[in-house]
């Protein structure tokens, strides 16, 4: 990619850049992290971010896959292996990779397998740094994170208006039109967001009001 190459998506499966030469810089949230020469970049499904060259022209090997261990699959989302991983980490194992990716661009004999049996050692290694602590990634978390401000915001509206009418009965079927949707997907989206049920958070409000009505008197 050029200077200036820029962009924006959401995958359905995982993407592995190997940075060969350059920077890429990789927006996640409202993180923003920097790949150079030698890195890796691990995204994981439905993981939103933007990508650029910061300066001049970049280079990268890249692989699309899906991942399954034991029937499990999509196993990598249950570890935090979402980021950018230092080469040094895993330097033998990219280096043969790399090795076995222009076997396979030249077409040699066997080179497919070879390059499949050498992503699989890479895969492993970064499990392995993760397992011991060395290599944490942070994509997946800040991704969690964005998506949990952007769920409290969308229930704003829905929060003041039980602040406002906590001394009037309060209906479901009144609270689900301020968030845009429907009284059944709203109960769900509410527990997910605050980790209580509607009716009980009213229910709290009102306790708390009450009690501070009494402590006044």
């Amino acid at each position: 990619h050029q200077k200036n190459w820029m962009e924006s998506k959401r995958h359905n499966d995982y993407d592995l850049w190997m940075i060969q030469q350059g920077k890429v810089e990789i927006a996640v949230g409202h993180q923003r992290y920097l790949a150079g020469q030698g890195d890796l970049v691990l995204l994981g499904p439905d993981i939103s971010y933007t990508a650029q060259t910061p300066e001049a022209r970049c280079e990268f090997v890249y692989l699309h896959f899906d991942f399954q261990l034991g029937g499990q699959v999509r196993i990598l989302q249950h570890f935090d292996v979402f980021g950018i991983l230092p080469g040094a980490l895993v330097q033998q194992e990219a280096r043969m990779f790399r090795e076995m990716f222009a076997m396979y661009r030249n077409k040699e004999n066997m080179s497919a397998l070879q390059l499949k049996g050498s992503f699989l050692m890479l895969i492993a290694k970064v499990m392995e740094q993760h397992g011991k602590g060395h290599y944490r990634g942070e994509f997946a978390v800040n991704a969690h994170k964005d998506r949990h401000r952007k769920s409290l915001e969308a229930m704003q509206p829905v929060l003041a208006y039980i602040r406002d009418h906590l001394h009037k009965p309060i209906r479901m079927r009144d609270l689900a039109p301020l968030a845009g949707m429907s009284e059944k997907y709203f109960i769900h989206y509410f527990r997910q967001t605050l980790g209580i049920s509607p009716g009980r958070y009213v229910h709290q409000l009102k306790m708390n009001r009450a009690r501070e009505l009494l402590y006044r008197d």
